[in-house]
């Protein structure tokens, strides 16, 4: 159904979205070491 495809979409988007953040501050935290 829509609400399946889009509850799907949100979740995707979080993910990546946590991913992408969880990167930077990894990047960030080797740069102060």
């Amino acid at each position: 159904t829509q609400s399946q495809n889009d509850q799907l979409a949100h979740e995707v988007g979080s993910l990546l979205e946590y991913t992408h953040t969880s990167k930077c501050l990894h990047t960030r935290a080797t740069h102060i070491i």
